[in-house]
């Protein structure tokens, strides 16, 4: 019965060690999963502060640009609407063909 008393000790300090050991790595695994959050965060304001500034600069280039494509807009507006104006004047001024005669 010795054996079988030192068999069954041993099979309960195996399966005690085997649960530590679970233990442990639900712990490691739970931190590593914090950590990668904690990693993915960081890295996402890092971006946002970068593309921040980025977004900063350019809205400052586009409202410098601003007055002068409101400026150049005007201008093809206004060319548009004189050539629309002389497009209707040729209509109305010039003669209309006369009407092609039935046979």
């Amino acid at each position: 019965m010795k054996r079988s008393a030192r068999s069954s000790r041993a099979t309960r300090r195996s399966h005690t060690h085997l649960e530590l050991a679970r233990e442990e790595i639900r712990k490691l695994r739970t931190e590593r999963d914090q950590l990668q959050h904690n990693a993915r965060l960081h890295l996402g304001q890092e971006l946002d502060q970068i593309g921040a500034a980025g977004l900063t600069i350019r809205v400052h280039e586009l409202n410098q640009e601003k007055p002068e494509l409101e400026a150049l807009l005007g201008a093809k507006t206004a060319e548009a609407d004189d050539l629309a104006r002389q497009v209707t004047e040729s209509k109305t001024s010039s003669p209309q063909p006369a009407p092609a005669s039935v046979r």
